[in-house]
């Protein structure tokens, strides 16, 4: 162990950063998704106008949904990557039954 600690380290440190870098890779998919599909599809906005005196005047606050319903923006997206999934389980489901 003490004439490979160099070899030994420097492959713990190449695993950990894969398993790092695999761990990013799963999670942008699965939450960053659906937060940034809603993201673009609401925009809100406020506007405060202030008189002379710096006393409030008008105070609004808007909320829209851009481009339809989030839900249908969501559709979208998860519909295909849902379908490709029940797809390749189907396949590798297939090559486990064959190989038996």
């Amino acid at each position: 162990m003490k004439r490979r600690w160099r070899i030994f380290a420097v492959t713990s440190l190449l695993v950990l950063t894969l398993i790092l870098l695999g761990s990013v890779l799963f999670v942008i998919p699965q939450f960053a998704l659906p937060i940034l599909i809603g993201k673009a599809a609401v925009s809100t906005g406020i506007t405060l106008q202030l008189t002379d005196d710096y006393s409030p005047k008008q105070f609004g606050f808007i909320f829209s949904m851009s481009g339809g319903s989030i839900f249908f923006q969501l559709l979208k997206f998860v519909t295909p990557v849902t379908a490709i999934m029940a797809s390749l389980l189907y396949i590798k489901t297939r090559k486990a039954e064959l190989s038996h």
